[in-house]
């Protein structure tokens, strides 16, 4: 499986994502699974998730540099956390891209998805009415789609519940680049109230959305 890309994004935050070409066959040599995880691989029949899955562990092992085992599990809100490294991570996996991000000082997220009809017809469930009328005349499904990884890139950050993508969460203006770009959001609820930098990069078809919370530092 090849590394499409390698970002160091500083001294403690590196982030990468791989296009995903092999079978799952391929992949299973190259990984050490607890008993819990070999349960659930046993459990997935679809083989395209089952690939998905094991290509964005694959990737996660090729950031943190080790051919070990990386001992993984999920919090209480269902966030991935690596038990046996000191790192914070985020990870995303769509048709034919796996995407991770981590960090040994900082809260991550990121998110890799591909523009989608779906997403077009729910859009006023998820985006603000001053996101709607902000969409501009061509490319909306791309404007649309960097809405939604960017509140879910907020929303993994986060990491709690009941947290609303409308109420709760908002996309500042932008113009829209068709290749790579940086803008802004922020998440407000109670006591929690952010601003994150949101970088996005097209990868064929596909856009990877990320960012990183400076804030998180000491949490």
């Amino acid at each position: 499986m090849p590394l499409v890309q390698r970002i160091d994004l500083d001294a403690h935050t590196r982030l990468g994502w791989w296009r995903i070409t092999e079978e799952s066959t391929d992949l299973r040599p190259h990984l050490i699974f607890s008993r819990s995880e070999e349960e659930f691989m046993h459990r997935v029949t679809n083989e395209k998730r089952r690939t998905q899955w094991m290509a964005s562990r694959s990737l996660l092992k090729e950031l943190i540099g080790t051919k070990g085992f990386v001992e993984m599990f999920v919090d209480p809100f269902g966030r991935p956390e690596v038990e046996n490294y000191d790192i914070r991570i985020s990870i995303s996996h769509t048709h034919d891209y796996a995407a991770v991000i981590l960090s040994d000082r900082y809260n991550v997220g990121i998110d890799v998805e591909a523009p989608r009809a779906d997403l077009d017809r729910i859009k006023t469930k998820f985006m603000r009415p001053d996101e709607l009328s902000g969409m501009p005349p061509e490319d909306q499904l791309t404007y649309v789609l960097l809405h939604w990884s960017a509140k879910e890139v907020m929303y993994k950050i986060y990491a709690r519940r009941k947290l609303d993508f409308r109420d709760h969460m908002g996309v500042h203006p932008f113009d829209l680049d068709p290749n790579e770009g940086i803008f802004h959001g922020w998440v407000s609820k109670g006591d929690y109230d952010r601003t994150f930098a949101l970088h996005y990069r097209r990868l064929d078809t596909y856009y990877v959305v990320w960012a990183v919370d400076m804030a998180s530092e000491d949490e």
